[in-house]
């Protein structure tokens, strides 16, 4: 059976992982841009991709992964909740800016068919509200959506949606999956490795050696010891 994480245990993994074992959190949002943008690069024929990026660390995985299909010669926009980011997610914004990446705040002004959202993450406490219900809205209307590790508006331990909602093709979730999350709610469910150890997944019961193979996983192809 495969294993998936509650919200407090993703929390602790997010906490434990750069507190204990010292690897930084822009570290692991550099892993994750980079794995977010090779799946896109590899399994979705298409070069105009726009990116939906909020404040948090889902957002600035966003921004990492618009960097390097940008620098991979695919044409990115990138859709900003709002310009009051702060830490490594401003200089992510800084270096896309730098590179003429073009930039709108809360909207699209193109017409591309593929979106990748990293709005909310999975922190979500009641119904998204503005600009996050409209931004969510517009997300839904592209023929190909990817959401980071979870789609905006759902419940992570429970699958609920909340009344507004992304609804994805894709999810690529960040070193686990969430326990609420199913094809139905989630699209294909892909899980990445970003750098956490093999022994902090031993803290919660279940190894980490499914990346042994390959960095992206499927979830139907991931194979988990639970630890006994």
């Amino acid at each position: 059976m495969i294993k998936s994480v509650s919200k407090k245990e993703m929390a602790e993994i997010d906490r434990k992982v750069p507190e204990k074992y010292c690897i930084t959190i822009s570290r692991m949002m550099e892993n994750a841009g980079y794995q977010i943008a090779d799946f896109i690069r590899q399994n979705i024929d298409e070069e105009k991709v726009t990116f939906y990026a909020g404040k948090g660390n889902n957002g600035g995985d966003a921004l990492v992964a618009a960097r390097r299909l940008h620098l991979w010669d695919h044409e990115v926009e990138v859709v900003l909740a709002t310009e009051d980011l702060d830490g490594i997610r401003k200089e992510e914004l800084e270096i896309l800016e730098n590179l003429g990446v073009e930039i709108n705040l809360e909207t699209s002004e193109k017409e591309y068919s593929v979106a990748v959202e990293g709005l909310i993450g999975y922190n979500l406490k009641g119904n998204p509200r503005s600009p996050f219900d409209s931004m969510i809205s517009e997300i839904n209307e592209y023929e190909t959506v990817v959401s980071i590790d979870i789609a905006s508006g759902l419940e992570p331990d429970t699958g609920d949606r909340s009344d507004t909602c992304v609804r994805p093709d894709y999810s690529v979730t960040l070193a686990a999956s969430f326990k609420g999350m199913d094809e139905d709610n989630s699209g294909e469910i892909w899980i990445t490795d970003i750098g956490v150890t093999p022994e902090a997944y031993e803290e919660f019961r279940f190894t980490g050696d499914f990346f042994e193979e390959r960095s992206l996983v499927k979830k139907g192809l991931w194979r988990v010891s639970v630890l006994e």
